[in-house]
C-alpha cells in the first residue's frame, strides 16, 4: 500500500510495514494478530498513496532499509494527526463543529493508511463515526420534545462503537475510545442538566385584576399566570375551575399542552353567580392543575385563590349618557392637565403693569385652545380686567380687507358687551385695525387690563402673511395694539404660527413671547399623563400596565389619548366592568383603528406651510402624503423602516430623493417621525398603525377619475369589516387555544400581516372555514369513542369489565398520543396514573392481570405516515391475546383508509380496531369548488398562490402543510402541522410572521 514499485519484493514491503506497524509502533497487543494485519496490508498494497510517498521522500530509487527507516515516522505522525482532531472537541453544544473537524482528521491520508485497518470499525471507519457523530448532533439540535429519544439513540450509537473499539484494543482505538468516554460522560451530564430530564413544578398566580361579580350571569375570563418553577418541562398541562364561591364554572378544563421553565398566561372562563348576595366580597376559587413530568409521572394540585371584586356602587345607568373624555376644549384649571407651569408663566406675563403679549403654537389638538381658555378664565378673576376671546376660524373670508373689517367689528362688539361705558363709541371699519386701536385706547382709561385672545390666527387669508400692503398694515397695527398700556394679545395657532411670527410676516411682533405646546413627556410628566387618563372617569380603575400601554400608542398626545380613552369608557360602560387592564386597551384599539380616519392626522401634511400661492400649498401637502405612503410601504411589523427603503419607495411614487429626504427631516423636526441609525419610525404608534393600514389611500384622492373611485370602492368592498371580525370571535367564543381566547385584536393584527385587502379577505375566508375542536367538543368525541368501545366489547363478551381495559400511547412523552390518552381517561373516568395509562413496554406484563384491551388515542391523521410508523413500532409491545383499539379525533379520509388497511396487515383484522371520530374529505382541498370555501376558481387559484407563496417563506418543505393536506382544523392544545403554515409557523429575522395558532 505504501509503495507501488515492482522493484521492491512483496515480502520486503510486508516486512517493512510489519516492522513499522506491529513491532516499533506496538499497534498490536498480541503477536497472533500479525497474520490478520498482513492480510489487511496485502489487500491494501494495490492502492498507492503518492502524496504519502512524496511526504516521506520515497521513490523507486529508495532502498528497502531506507524505506523502513523513513516509514518509521508514519504511525507517530498519524497518531499525532488523529489526536489533534480529537482534541477539537469543545463540549456537546459545539459537537456539530467537532463532527466536521474529526471527520476531516480521520480521513487524512496518513491516518487512513496507517490507522484505519486497526480500528476494528470495518473497511471504512468513517461510516461508524459519521453515524455516531450525527446521533450526537441530532441530540444537541433536538427540540425539547425530541430530546429524550435523541439522547437514547446517541447513547446506543456510543455504546456500539465503544464495544467495537474495545473488542481488540489498539493504540489508535484506545485514543478514540478515551475521547468517546469523555463525550459519553458529557452527554449524560448535559441531558441530566437539561429541562427534559428534570421535574416540573407548576404554580398559579392570579393577576391583580378586579372583577364585576355584581353583574349577573356574564362570562368572565380570569387571567392566571402559570409559573413553572422547576427545571423540567410540564407536559399535557390542564387547568380547570373546580368550585368557587362567587363564580360558576364555564366548561370543564383548559388544555394547554406544554410549559417549559418560565411562565405563561392562561384565561379561564367562568360565569358570575346570580345567587351571590354580598357583592363586595372576594370570590374564592379552587383550581385543579395537572401535568405530566418527563419521566411520565403525573402531578395534580388543587390551588385556592381569591379574586378581588370591583366597586359595585357605580351608578352605571346614570353614567350611560356621560362624555367624560370629551374632545372639546376645557375651561377649568383642574381639567387642564400637564400645563400648570406654562399656565403660571403666561399669567405672570399678563399681570405685569404694562401687560405683555404672547403666542401659543404647536401641533393641532395638543390643548392650545384649552390652555388659552383657562388663562382667560383666570385673568377674569382679577379686578377690573376684561378678556375677549375670538376664534378667527369663524371668519371665512379670503379677502384680507374684508377679513380685517369683520375681525374689527366682532372685537369691538365684544368690547362693548364687556364695557357698557363704550357702548356709544362709533367705529368705522377702514380695512385696517386702526378703529380697534382707537376704542382700546379709550377703553384703557376705564379698564386696567384688556386681554384679547385670537384663536386659529394662522388661518387668516394667506395675503396677510406675505409682503403685501395689507400685511404690513395689519402687523403694524397688531404691534401698536400690544404697545397700548394695559392691553395684551394672545395669538393661538398651529405649527404655521411659529413660521409666521419668526419669518418676515411677523417681524414686527418680535416682542411676543412664544409658548410651544407639545405632548406630555414620559420622563418628566408621567404623573400628569396618569391624571389625563384617570381624572375624567374616576370610577374606572386603570392598572399601571394599562396606562403604560395607552402611552405606548399615544406618546402622551392629549387628543389621541382622549380618543382612545373614549373607546375604553364606552366598552366599559356597556359591559359594566370598571377594571381596565391591557386586555381592555387592546380591545378598544381594535375599534379605534376601524373608526379613525385621515381627518385625525391631516395636520401632519397640511400644517407648517407658508407659501405665496394656495396651489403651491397643495403640491407640498401632496408630496408629504406621498412620502408617508412610501413609509407605509417600506415599514415592517414593528413600524420601522430604513431611510433607504423609504427613499426607494418614494421614487416609485414619483418623488425624488432630495425632496423626500427634506420631507422626512422636516417630519422628524416636527416630532411626527423619529430617526435613529438610518431607521425611521412614527413618534405616535397610533398614527403608525393607521398609516400602514390606510396610508396608501392618501394619494389615491389626488385624481378624480372614475378609475380611482372604482378602485377605492372595490378596495372597500374587499375590506374585512369590524362586524365580520366580531362575528368570528363570537363564533369562537367558547374556544381557547393553549389557554388563551382568540380576540378581535389578535385577528386584526394577524390579518394586517398580509399586504392587500384581497389577500386579507382570502385569509379571513380561511379562518371562517377553520374547524375548531375545543375542550367541550373533545370530551364529546371521547365519550362517543367509549360508547364505540363498549359496544365492541359487548359483541365479543357480554360480561366484559372495565378492569380489562388499559390506555397506552404511541411514542415518547410530549407527543400528542399521551395527551389524548389522558384526555380520554379524564372524560370517561379512567385513572390517569400508571394504573390507568400504561407505558408501551408494560403492556405485555399487564396480560397476567387480565388486561385484554389496549386503547390508543391520537388527535389527527393527515397522510397517515406518522400513525403507520407508530403502529409498526407499537406491535412489538402487544401480545397476540390482546386487542388494540385506536381512536383518532379527526383525520383525512385517505390517510385513515391507508392506516386501517396497513394495520390489518400488521395486527390481523380481528386484533385491531381503528376509528376516526370526525372524518375530513381528502377528495377536495380548500381550493376545490366542492369545498365551498371560495366563490370562484379564480379566487381559489389566487388563494392557493397566496398560501403557497407565504408558506414557502415560512416552511419551504411544506408550504401548504405536511403532505400538502392544507387541513383546516385546530385543537385546544395544538394545531396539526398538516394545516397551512400561515396558521401556525412563527418566524423572526428579515421575514417576521406571527401566526394565530403558534405551535411549540
Amino acid at each position: 500500500m505504501l509503495c507501488s514499485s515492482n522493484d521492491i519484493p512483496v515480502d520486503l514491503r510486508v516486512a517493512s510495514l510489519l516492522r513499522v506497524m506491529a513491532i516499533d509502533s506496538k499497534l498490536f497487543y498480541n503477536i497472533s494478530h500479525r497474520k490478520r494485519s498482513i492480510d489487511i496490508i496485502l489487500g491494501r498494497l494495490e492502492i498507492t498513496a503518492s502524496s504519502v510517498l512524496a511526504k516521506y521522500k520515497i521513490d523507486k530509487k529508495t532502498q528497502a532499509d531506507e524505506q523502513c527507516n523513513k516509514l518509521a515516522n508514519l504511525e507517530p505522525d498519524a497518531m499525532k494527526s488523529l489526536k489533534q482532531s480529537l482534541d477539537k472537541y469543545n463540549g456537546i453544544d459545539r459537537v456539530v463543529d467537532f463532527r466536521q473537524q474529526l471527520l476531516k482528521g480521520i480521513n487524512h491520508e496518513i491516518v487512513k493508511i496507517a490507522l484505519h485497518p486497526f480500528l476494528n470499525l470495518g473497511a471504512d471507519p468513517t461510516e461508524s463515526l459519521k453515524r455516531w457523530l450525527q446521533a450526537i448532533a441530532n441530540y444537541s439540535q433536538a427540540e425539547l420534545k425530541q430530546a429524550r429519544n435523541a439522547f437514547d439513540v446517541a447513547q446506543i450509537e456510543l455504546e456500539t462503537i465503544l464495544a467495537r473499539l474495545n473488542e481488540i484494543p489498539t493504540k489508535p482505538g484506545i485514543l478514540i475510545s478515551k475521547q468517546l468516554q469523555k463525550i459519553q460522560s458529557d452527554l449524560k451530564g448535559h441531558f441530566e442538566d437539561s429541562p427534559f430530564s428534570q421535574q416540573a413544578n407548576l404554580e398559579i398566580h392570579p393577576s391583580l385584576r378586579k372583577y364585576p361579580f355584581h353583574v349577573n350571569d356574564i362570562k368572565l375570563l380570569i387571567p392566571l399566570e402559570i409559573r413553572n418553577t422547576g427545571k423540567g418541562i410540564a407536559f399535557d398541562v390542564e387547568i380547570g375551575l373546580v368550585e368557587s364561591i362567587g363564580l360558576l364554572p364555564f366548561g370543564s378544563v383548559s388544555r394547554i399542552s406544554d410549559i417549559a421553565p418560565g411562565s405563561m398566561i392562561v384565561e379561564i372562563p367562568a360565569l358570575t353567580d346570580p345567587n351571590i348576595i354580598d357583592r363586595g366580597v372576594n370570590a374564592t376559587c379552587e383550581f385543579h392543575l395537572s401535568w405530566v413530568n418527563t419521566d411520565e409521572t403525573s402531578e395534580d394540585k388543587r390551588i385556592t385563590v381569591d379574586l378581588e371584586p370591583q366597586d359595585y356602587n357605580i351608578a352605571w345607568d346614570d353614567l350611560r349618557h356621560d362624555d367624560p373624555y370629551s374632545l372639546g376644549p376645557v375651561i377649568q384649571e383642574q381639567d387642564l392637565i400637564g400645563r400648570s407651569e406654562i399656565l403660571d408663566r403666561i399669567i405672570g406675563i399678563l399681570t405685569t403693569p404694562y401687560v405683555g403679549s404672547l403666542y401659543i403654537f404647536g401641533q393641532k389638538r395638543v390643548g392650545k385652545t384649552s390652555l388659552a381658555k383657562v388663562v382667560l378664565k383666570q385673568m377674569e378673576k382679577i379686578q377690573n380686567t376684561v378678556c375677549i376671546d375670538r376664534d378667527i376660524g369663524t371668519i371665512a373670508d379670503p379677502d384680507p380687507v374684508s377679513a380685517i373689517n369683520k375681525l374689527t367689528e366682532r372685537l369691538v362688539q365684544s368690547l362693548k358687551r364687556k364695557i357698557p361705558a363704550i357702548e356709544n363709541f362709533e367705529v368705522q371699519p377702514d380695512g385696517t385695525l386702526t378703529p380697534l386701536i382707537d376704542i382700546l385706547e379709550f377703553s384703557t382709561q376705564m379698564i386696567s387690563r384688556i386681554i384679547i385672545a385670537l384663536d386659529e390666527f394662522d388661518v387668516l387669508p394667506f395675503r396677510l402673511f406675505h409682503r403685501t400692503s395689507e400685511q404690513k398694515s395689519f402687523f403694524a397695527n397688531l404691534r401698536a395694539i400690544s404697545n397700548i398700556e394695559g392691553v395684551g394679545i394672545i395669538l393661538i395657532g398651529g405649527e404655521r404660527l411659529n413660521l409666521i411670527i419668526n419669518g418676515p410676516p411677523g417681524e414686527k411682533l418680535n416682542k411676543f413671547v412664544p409658548f410651544h405646546i407639545g405632548i406630555l413627556d414620559r420622563e418628566t410628566q408621567w404623573h400628569d399623563f396618569e391624571l389625563l387618563v384617570k381624572n375624567p372617569a374616576k370610577f374606572l380603575d386603570f392598572s399601571e400596565k394599562a396606562i403604560s400601554l395607552i402611552y405606548d400608542y399615544t406618546a402622551g398626545h392629549p387628543y389621541y389619548t382622549k380618543l382612545l380613552c373614549d373607546k375604553i369608557w364606552k366598552k366599559a360602560s356597556a359591559r359594566r366592568d370598571s377594571y381596565i387592564d391591557d386586555r381592555e386597551i387592546n380591545s378598544a384599539l381594535v375599534y379605534l383603528f376601524r373608526e379613525i380616519n385621515s381627518t385625525s392626522f391631516s395636520h401632519y401634511w397640511e400644517d407648517y406651510i407658508l407659501e405665496e400661492e394656495s396651489s403651491q400649498e397643495e403640491i407640498i401637502s401632496f408630496d408629504r402624503k406621498r412620502c408617508l405612503v412610501a413609509f407605509s410601504k417600506a415599514c415592517d411589523n414593528n413600524l420601522q423602516a430604513s431611510l433607504e427603503s423609504v427613499y426607494t419607495e418614494s421614487l416609485s411614487l414619483g418623488l425624488d430623493i432630495p425632496n423626500s429626504k427634506h420631507i422626512i427631516d422636516q417630519y422628524a423636526q416636527r416630532g411626527i417621525l423619529k430617526i435613529y441609525d438610518q431607521t425611521v419610525e412614527p413618534r405616535i404608534k397610533l398614527f403608525g398603525h393607521w398609516i400602514t393600514k390606510e396610508g396608501q389611500s392618501l394619494t389615491m384622492n389626488k385624481s378624480g377619475t372614475d378609475f380611482v373611485r372604482d378602485l377605492e370602492a372595490e378596495q372597500e368592498k374587499l375590506r374585512v369589516t369590524s362586524e365580520e371580525i366580531t362575528q368570528l370571535v363570537q363564533n369562537w367564543d367558547s374556544y381557547s387555544y393553549r389557554g388563551q381566547f382568540i380576540t378581535e385584536n389578535r385577528i386584526e393584527n394577524y390579518l394586517e400581516q398580509f399586504d392587500t385587502p384581497l389577500d386579507r379577505r382570502i385569509i379571513f375566508k380561511v379562518l371562517t372555514n377553520l374547524y375548531f375542536v375545543g375542550e367541550i367538543e373533545e370530551e364529546k368525541f371521547w365519550k362517543k369513542a367509549f360508547q364505540i368501545l363498549q359496544y365492541s366489547l359487548k359483541e365479543r363478551d357480554i360480561s366484559w369489565q372495565r378492569k380489562q381495559i388499559r390506555l397506552s400511547h404511541f411514542g415518547d412523552i410530549g407527543k400528542s398520543s399521551l395527551a389524548m390518552a389522558r384526555s380520554f381517561a379524564f372524560t370517561n373516568k379512567f385513572p390517569r396514573d400508571k394504573n390507568g395509562i400504561l407505558k408501551p413496554n408494560q403492556i405485555r406484563n399487564a396480560l397476567k392481570d387480565g388486561v385484554s384491551d389496549i386503547v390508543i388515542c391520537d388527535d389527527f391523521v393527515g397522510t397517515g405516515d406518522t400513525l403507520l410508523n407508530d403502529l409498526d413500532q407499537f406491535k412489538e409491545f402487544v401480545m397476540p391475546e390482546q386487542q388494540v383499539h385506536v381512536f383518532v379525533l379527526s383525520g383525512m379520509a385517505d390517510g385513515i383508509d391507508k392506516v386501517t388497511n396497513k394495520a390489518y396487515e400488521l395486527y390481523g383484522r380481528d386484533l385491531i380496531n381503528i376509528r376516526c371520530l370526525h372524518e375530513l374529505s381528502s377528495k377536495a382541498t380548500i381550493f376545490d369548488m366542492q369545498s365551498n370555501v371560495f366563490g370562484s376558481e379564480e379566487e381559489a387559484e389566487r388563494a392557493r398562490r397566496l398560501l403557497y407563496d407565504v408558506g414557502s417563506r415560512l416552511l419551504p418543505k411544506a408550504p401548504l402543510g405536511y403532505g400538502d393536506c392544507c387541513s383546516l382544523i385546530t385543537f385546544s392544545r395544538t394545531i396539526p402541522n398538516n394545516a397551512p403554515p400561515i396558521l401556525w409557523k412563527e418566524t423572526t429575522g428579515d421575514f417576521k410572521f406571527q401566526p394565530l395558532f403558534p405551535r411549540l
